[in-house]
């Protein structure tokens, strides 16, 4: 940061000390300066910094595109709003009006002709900067302005920006966020905040290429479709004018696009007739076969395409070899096509790409019968991988049985079914069927993969012993060079060395194999090994590790059933490290769509258990409830739910219900004596102690924080009973949970300690001095001021909640104050009048009538039609249809009003609108949910809460799924119901249904 600057947008300043010494040279001399630069690289910033380094006043002016033909519009706002007259009339009133100051007109490349012709004439008459994206151009380009292009940061200064906004930011999203916005600071903190770019951003990426010739455009196109770099001297001519423009980086010799947002917002534009000409010339220009023969299928030219792929084949990797395979397989006539779809399946397998082997194998292998069953086993397992269950065993079922199995394929498909018989409930027939396969089939030079998958169900089943064949099929697998096979059988022996061994080695060995699998080139393999490191990291105590590798994890591409999983185990962590704000955000990625039932339950229990440890009994006892009718799979995923709820129960006051039995699972030992300890710890306190202490003692090993949280029951108990060593072991548990970050615990047995007559103190945090609130901060406590929620704060603004939260909190520190009303009084805010933007969509008429409604309660005066009024501030409401009501509404916001807006005009229109206002103050918009569906008028909370009722829930029941209380799901029913033209919620469900949107309702 600029020492002695304090402007809001300080990350834009980052690397940017040479710039901002230029402007502010240029200034005490009062030349004329042009900023260019690309949309976000810090043009606006950079120039309030330099105006704030010299002490200097600053009037600024900006070009609006929805202004476009409001004559001087670009000027400041209090000048231009009375100004009439030629350019020069204007200049004098504008060079009066500045006098020693500095005039500032952002976004020149907006700006009216009048306004243009009216900056020309004050060179020379004030301190005058521009800011532009393009070079001046017309009388403009007269003028000797001192040039001063602003590029990209360089790395250094990107990952400060960075690691500002999030400190707690892995190397991996780091290094992701740093490719994609290459050195472009606003990029950097969209994507550092929100995950993504906004509109925005993508729509002034793709305006940048008006104006380029047809050459350059086509240029152009070719490097978005590319997507990597290309020499400069294989690329046509142009390259140059690209470079200048800001659009294409050239570096060692090579050409590519500045950013991949670049890429991603004009991709869309390059005509469809116009694609295959330019796969075939792109194809000239690269070296790589599997590119070349891509694009040459792509093309519409396949014999070209197996021309180049099938010599390819030798020597490739197996992610080289699957896709070469793939376009071979889509590229030859006949039973060979079959042949190669087949091995191209298999290598997808191999990789762990489940997804691409079920839309290769969809369609039926003519072929022997090997091929045919191997068909039918790669599909029939891919389908369940993907949550497509029901699919799954209609294709097993109907796969011509082969008994006993003679050949690989046979006994893969053998495989198959005995995974179907375990996802159907049977495991134990599913032991048997393979117990007989490999009686006959085991000198097959696969059977590791048969062993491995027999191992895996015999400690589904809770039996012992399955430890050491794994780690042989592990070997075996390893020793015959079969990768995808060891990185199986490594998950099967992860989860056995979690039920029999410990967590700390389960841990350990999933984290390094997981690693080794990426390094050898499987990294869907690589990251569910990890995926699963996370969850064994959290039973070894290891909460820190658990959040650093659940952040890596999510980072990295894979299939949604691994992210629903790691998702899970991630906010899990944080709900263990009292991190509940987080917890929730991670955990709302997860309602929908349930992939099956038993993940949904999975989903619920962890709601469940973060409500118990946010002390909300009740809400904790309605989500058990719910999870507890839905199927599971493992004694695992049904003992540690029935433990949670126990607690809540005891919390309730009430006696808890019976804990499932934890069968022959060592993991699971502690179980029982932690559920009698519940039981007795009505009646027999003392006795209670007792069984807490042996569940910790069994529990340590496997899951530490069952240990901790019996330690911590076991000194309660004490404490009951009036035993003098309670207070000892109150200590034990204390720095048991404090040593692993379990929070919410360590918060409990400090409450514990003070009833038992010794607290434990805390570090006293003091309150910092009286500082001023940052522009985002002041915009924050205004929509608190309004009575928003941080949830709808966040969704204003675009922020996670947690961030709120953590805004306000310093705001109460800087304030010196306890509560959100003392901070309102405090800062004395005069919220400013909203701005709320409604789509011309079904139910529009509804929103605007509510809206009104709430506004005028609010005290507000509305008032029709978007001329100027005297009672300011007012909201004006009207409609916008054309470019001219748009002006005029913008016009009105920048004169202080607030706007109540039915957009019924063009989407650019609206779009170029919302984007304009956006400058002026914070946003409200009232919109259609993202989806394929155009006419779709369903918000996200009532598509949820259709989708689950249409899946056989109670109203109750989803409401209790979705965070809701009863009372706002009868409200958001009501809306859907209103919505969709329907009387009544079966209905609702019904039209829902049949437009598509959502699955056929239970009942039918």
């Amino acid at each position: 940061m600029i020492p002695g600057v304090d402007v809001d947008g300080w990350a834009d300043l980052i690397g940017r000390e040479s710039e901002c010494a230029r402007v502010a040279t240029a200034l005490a001399a009062d030349r004329p300066i042009w900023v260019v630069g690309e949309p976000g690289i810090g043009k606006t910033t950079l120039v309030r910094a330099a105006v704030a380094r010299s002490g200097r006043r600053l009037h600024e002016g900006a070009g609006i595109a929805t202004l476009g033909p409001v004559p001087f519009h670009a000027l400041p706002r209090e000048i231009s709003r009375e100004s009439s007259g030629d350019a020069e009339q204007v200049a004098g009133d504008v060079e009066r009006a500045v006098g020693p100051d500095v005039l500032f007109v952002d976004d020149a490349h907006w700006a009216d002709h009048d306004s243009c012709r009216a900056i020309a004439r004050l060179a020379g008459r004030v301190a005058l900067v521009v800011a532009s994206r393009h070079v001046p151009t017309g009388e403009l380009r007269e003028v000797p302005w001192v040039h001063i292009e602003i590029a990209e940061i360089d790395a250094a200064s990107a990952a400060s920006i960075a690691r500002h906004i999030l400190p707690s930011i892995t190397s991996v999203r780091l290094a992701r966020i740093l490719d994609r916005a290459a050195g472009n600071p606003l990029l950097i903190e969209e994507l550092v905040r929100d995950g993504n770019e906004s509109p925005t951003m993508r729509r002034a990426m793709a305006d940048r290429v008006a104006g380029l010739s047809p050459m350059e455009q086509r240029l152009l196109w070719l490097l978005v479709l590319a997507g990597k770099p290309i020499a400069v001297t294989r690329l046509p001519a142009g390259i140059d004018e690209l470079t200048a423009r800001s659009l294409v980086a050239v570096r060692a010799g090579e050409a590519q696009l500045r950013h991949a947002v670049l890429r991603d917002a004009i991709q869309p534009l390059i005509p469809a007739d116009e694609q295959p000409a330019l796969r075939r010339e792109l194809a000239r220009l690269v070296d790589d076969p599997l590119e070349i023969a891509g694009l040459l299928l792509d093309a519409g030219d396949p014999a070209e395409a197996l021309d180049v792929a099938a010599p390819a084949l030798a020597g490739a990797t197996l992610a080289r070899r699957a896709a070469l395979l793939e376009i071979l397989a889509a590229s030859a006539p006949g039973a060979t096509a079959d042949t190669f779809r087949l091995d191209a399946a298999r290598a997808y397998r191999d990789l762990g790409e489940d997804e691409a082997v079920a839309r290769l194998m969809r369609q039926p292998i003519e072929g022997d019968p090997e091929a045919r069953a191997l068909r039918d086993a790669l599909l029939g397992d891919a389908l369940w991988s993907i949550g497509q269950g029901e699919a799954a065993r209609r294709v097993l079922e109907q796969a011509p049985a082969a008994w006993p199995p003679a050949t690989a394929g046979e006994l893969e498909l053998t495989c198959a079914r005995a995974r179907q018989l375990v996802f159907s409930g049977s495991p134990g027939a599913a032991l048997n069927l393979l117990d007989e396969a490999l009686a006959t089939a085991g000198t097959l030079p696969s059977a590791y993969r048969t062993t491995t998958l027999r191992a895996a169900i015999a400690l589904f089943l809770g039996r012992t012993g399955a430890l050491e064949p794994l780690r042989g099929a592990w070997a075996a697998a390893r020793a015959a060079g079969d990768e995808a096979a060891a990185g199986a059988a490594a998950q099967a022996l992860h989860n056995a060395l979690l039920c029999e061994a410990g967590a700390s080695e389960a841990a350990a060995f999933a984290h390094r194999e997981g690693e080794r699998q990426y390094e050898i080139g499987l990294p869907a393999r690589g990251t569910v090994l990890l995926t699963e490191a996370v969850q064994s990291y959290t039973f070894a105590g290891d909460i820190t590790m658990a959040l650093e590798l659940g952040d890596r994890v999510l980072e990295r591409a894979a299939p949604a059933v691994i992210r629903h999983r790691a998702t899970l185990y991630l906010a899990h962590a944080l709900t263990l490290a009292g991190r509940l704000d987080e917890a929730a955000r991670v955990r709302r990625l997860l309602w929908a769509p349930f992939p099956n039932a038993t993940q949904e339950a999975d989903r619920l229990d962890e709601a469940a258990e973060a409500a118990y440890w946010e002390g909300r009994t009740r809400r904790c006892l309605e989500l058990s409830a719910v999870a507890a009718m839905l199927p599971r799979q493992g004694e695992l995923n049904r003992v540690l739910p029935a433990l949670v709820r126990s607690w809540a129960q005891v919390d309730a006051g009430r006696q808890p219900d019976p804990v499932p039995p934890a069968g022959g699972w060592a993991c699971l030992a502690g179980a029982t004596a932690e559920a009698d300890g519940l039981r007795a710890l009505f009646d027999a306190p003392a006795g209670a102690r007792d069984r807490f202490g042996e569940a910790a003692v069994r529990w340590a090993p496997f899951m530490a924080p069952r240990e901790a949280v019996c330690l911590w029951a076991a000194g309660e108990a004490a404490r009951r009973a009036g035993h003098a060593d309670a207070p000892d072991l109150l200590r034990v548990a204390l720095d048991r949970a404090e040593a692993m970050g379990f929070v919410p615990l360590a918060a409990r047995v400090r409450r514990s300690l003070r009833l038992a007559g010794k607290p434990v103190g805390r570090p006293s945090g003091k309150r910092g001095r009286a500082l001023p609130l940052t522009a985002r901060e002041q915009q924050i406590l205004d929509l608190v001021s309004e009575g928003l929620t941080n949830s709808e704060i966040a969704r204003r603004m675009g922020l996670g909640r947690p961030t709120v939260a953590q805004a306000l909190s310093r705001v109460m520190a800087r304030l010196r104050v306890d509560s959100r009303a003392q901070a309102i009084s405090a800062a004395n805010v005069r919220p400013a009048p909203p701005i709320i933007v409604v789509d011309d969509q079904l139910g529009a008429p509804g929103i605007l009538a509510e809206v009104r409604s709430r506004l005028i309660g609010s005290g507000w005066t509305v008032v029709e039609g978007f001329g100027r009024n005297a009672q300011r501030p007012a909201v004006l409401a009207g409609t916008v249809d054309n470019d001219q009501t748009a002006a005029a509404a913008l016009l009105a916001a920048l004169d202080g009003h607030g706007l109540l807006l039915l957009a019924a005009c063009s989407a650019d229109t609206a779009e170029q609108l919302l984007d304009d206002l956006g400058r002026v103050g914070p946003v409200t918009r009232h919109a259609r949910p993202a989806d394929t569906m155009e006419a779709r008028p369903l918000r996200s909370e009532e598509w949820a809460l259709l989708d689950l009722i249409a899946r056989g829930h109670s109203v109750d029941e989803a409401a209790c799924c979705l965070g809701m209380s009863s009372r706002t799901a009868d409200r958001r029913l009501a809306q859907a119901r209103a919505a969709l033209g329907a009387t009544t919620t079966a209905g609702a469900v019904g039209e829902a249904s049949r437009r598509g949107w959502l699955p056929p309702p239970a009942c039918a």
